[in-house]
């Protein structure tokens, strides 16, 4: 669905179905599972910001792709309301990224004790 590096400006919401989120150079890993109602891809929407992820659909799915022509032409409530779920989700990855990353350390640091 979505290949890293890809330079196209758009968020997709997952109506139905689910994908896998991979990342990886020469073995991709698996970062997460998304089900409908997730969405994902908005990191694009930021001017000039590359894919920094794939996305594979792990079954049929539905979704509804907003360029950002799309989402500038919705109505302001609307708007803001993407705006401020993108923000939630954004800061919700980060709080999970920061917890695996503490986890990692503490555990090579218990490895080396």
């Amino acid at each position: 669905m979505i290949q890293s590096g890809g330079k196209d400006e758009a968020l997709f919401v997952l109506l139905k179905g689910s994908v896998l989120v991979t990342k990886g150079l020469h073995k991709e890993v698996m970062l997460a599972q998304l089900n409908a109602g997730d969405f994902f891809g908005e990191l694009s929407l930021l001017p000039r910001k590359p894919r920094s992820t794939t996305i594979i659909a792990k079954s049929e799915v539905i979704t509804w792709k907003i360029d950002s022509q799309s989402l500038k032409s919705l109505e302001l409530g609307i708007q803001n309301k993407i705006q401020f779920k993108v923000v939630q989700l954004m800061v919700k990855r980060l709080d999970d990224m920061n917890k695996k990353y503490i986890k990692v350390v503490q555990e090579k640091t218990s490895a080396k004790a």
